[in-house]
């Protein structure tokens, strides 16, 4: 059995216009109750931001800078195991605009408390 788990973003801001946004993702298979592998790892990128009005910035940030990030996260995942000895683990894509709706739907039914980072968990 191999469960994934994908963090979808963390960001965080530290300059004006500059902001670093993580994907990261772990991977653990198993046979029966042994941990054969766990795999992890968390691809960043940082981003210069200009001109783009503040109500855009959060979609961008959530959606399409992750959606930038996830094939190298992808590529990550697959090497490392691979060079571990491992068969390939290719991760299913993921859709940031998704995970980006889910987190303002549960903010907004948590009186607009922010939660951390959506995740994504799948059991093979």
């Amino acid at each position: 059995m191999r469960a994934v788990s994908t963090n979808a973003t963390e960001v965080a801001k530290f300059a004006e216009t500059y902001f670093e946004v993580t994907v990261s993702a772990t991977v653990t298979a198993k046979a029966g109750e042994r941990t054969v592998f766990l795999a992890e790892a968390v691809q960043a990128g940082i981003f210069s931001i200009n001109n783009v009005p503040p109500k855009e910035l959060d979609p961008l940030l959530g959606v399409g800078c992750p959606t930038i990030l996830f094939p190298y996260l992808r590529e990550t995942i697959s090497d490392l195991v691979t060079r571990g000895g491992f068969p390939p683990v290719l991760l299913s894509p993921v859709s940031f605009e998704a995970l980006y709706m889910q987190r303002l739907q549960q903010q907004q039914q948590g009186a607009g408390k922010p939660q951390g980072g959506s995740q994504i968990e799948i059991a093979r």
